[in-house]
C-alpha cells in the first residue's frame, strides 16, 4: 500500500506537509501521477492498484490508517537522522509538528510516543523551534 501511495508522488512530486496551498490540489496532482504511472499495466492491475491507493488516501481500514502512521514517521525519523543540527530553514516549531502528526495516537498509542520522542530529540538537535 506504501508502495502504491508513493506512485502517485512520482510525477506529481511530494507535497510539504507544512504547504497549505499544494495540500489543496496535491490529491488531484497525486491522482494524475498514479494514472500515468499504472497506464503501463494491464487493466485488471490498474483497477487494483488505483484501489489500493484509495484506501490510503480515505485511510479507512486498519491497513491504511497503519500505512499512513508509518508515511507520517518516516519523515520525522529520517529528517532527525539526516539533517544537520539547526537545520531549521521553514522555522517550524514544535508545536506544528505535533498538529500535523496528532493523528498517529488515534491508530497507536505506543506510536505516538515513538513519534513524539523522536519530536523531542529533534528540538534537541535545533531542528524544531521550542516555544
Amino acid at each position: 500500500m506504501l508502495l502504491i501511495h508513493d506512485l502517485g508522488e512520482i510525477y506529481a512530486g511530494d507535497t510539504f506537509i507544512f504547504d497549505d496551498v499544494g495540500k489543496s490540489d496535491s490529491y488531484d496532482r497525486e491522482l494524475e501521477s498514479l494514472r500515468i504511472s499504472l497506464d503501463k499495466l494491464p487493466s485488471d492491475q490498474q483497477d487494483s492498484f488505483l484501489e489500493l491507493w484509495q484506501e490510503f488516501e480515505t485511510g479507512n481500514s486498519i491497513e491504511a490508517k497503519y500505512a499512513r502512521v508509518m508515511d507520517a514517521l518516516v519523515p520525522l525519523l529520517n529528517h532527525l537522522e539526516v539533517a544537520q543540527p539547526h537545520d531549521n530553514p521553514h522555522g517550524l516549531t514544535k508545536s506544528q509538528v505535533i498538529t500535523k502528526k496528532s493523528f498517529i495516537k488515534e491508530t497507536s498509542e505506543a506510536l505516538w510516543e515513538l513519534a513524539q520522542e523522536i519530536i523531542d530529540q529533534s528540538v534537541a538537535k535545533g531542528l524544531y523551534l521550542d516555544e
